[in-house]
C-alpha cells in the first residue's frame, strides 16, 4: 500500500474542507439603511460618523457600544466593553 498517495489525498480533503469553512472576505461597505434591514448579529462593514463615542452611553443591559451615522440613518453598535481608538479608522 502506498501511504504517500493516501497522505496526499487526505491532505487535499482536509485543505478543501478548511477552505470551504473559511470566512469570506469582507465585502464593500454597506449603507446603514441596508444594514438595518439585515438580521441582528450579522458581521458587516459600514462607514459613517461616530455620533456617540464608545463607553459614553451604557444601556440597561450594561453594554458600552457606540452610535454610527451615515446619510441613510443611524445605528447603535453594542459591545461588552468600550472600544479603543485602534478599532476606529479615521
Amino acid at each position: 500500500m502506498d501511504y504517500s498517495k493516501w497522505s496526499a489525498a487526505l491532505l487535499t480533503i482536509v485543505l478543501s474542507l478548511l477552505l470551504s469553512l473559511a470566512r469570506p472576505a469582507l465585502a464593500a461597505p454597506l449603507s446603514i439603511g441596508q444594514v438595518r434591514q439585515m438580521p441582528n448579529a450579522m458581521e458587516v462593514t459600514v462607514t459613517g460618523r461616530i455620533t456617540v463615542t464608545s463607553g459614553q452611553f451604557e444601556s440597561a443591559s450594561f453594554d458600552k457600544g457606540f452610535a454610527l451615522q451615515d446619510p441613510e440613518g443611524g445605528i447603535y453598535v453594542s459591545t461588552t466593553k468600550p472600544l479603543t481608538s485602534r478599532w476606529v479608522k479615521p
